[in-house]
This record gives structure tokens, sequence and C-alpha cells, in this order.
């Protein structure tokens, strides 16, 4: 008997929750602004991703993480893929 897992309310409210974490960062990234244009907004959003109770502590960690990457301009940035490129 094949059995499918349907997503429980509290796990589709998870989900939206980070989604919408996601896709404020990239909307408050996109076009690669400097940081001084941003930085309140990636605060604000930090402490949003710190206060919510639908984020895992890795979600949670993974959302400022991101924040201050870009802040501290190395966001998007890899050292492994920058050598290869070079290469």
């Amino acid at each position: 008997m094949e059995q499918t897992t349907e997503p429980k309310i509290k796990d589709a409210q998870y989900l939206a929750e980070w989604r919408s974490m996601l896709d404020t960062f990239a909307g408050i990234i996109d076009k690669n602004p400097p940081v001084e244009k941003v930085k309140g907004d990636l605060l604000e959003l930090m402490e949003a991703a710190k206060n919510t109770f639908y984020l895992t502590g890795a979600q949670k960690d993974a959302i400022c993480a991101r924040c201050r990457n870009y802040i501290n301009g190395i966001y998007g940035k890899n050292k492994q893929k920058d050598d290869y490129i070079e290469s």
C-alpha cells in the first residue's frame, strides 16, 4: 500500500514563512544595491527571523548568515568558485 503524506497545516506555515524570508532577502538585494542603501532592511529581516516561531533554528541562522554576509560584502563570494573562474 502506497502511503502519501500531505503536509500538515503547521508544516505549511513553516514552509510559507521560510519561503517568505528567502523572497524578502532576494527582493532586498535584487540588482546588488550598495550595502548602505539596504543595511537597515537587512537588519530588520534578521530581527524578524530571530523572532518568528515559524522557522527552525537552522533556518533562522541561514537567513541571518545571508544578511550578515551581504552587509560584510561576502555574500555570493566563494573562494573555490573564484579560483575556478580564474583558471
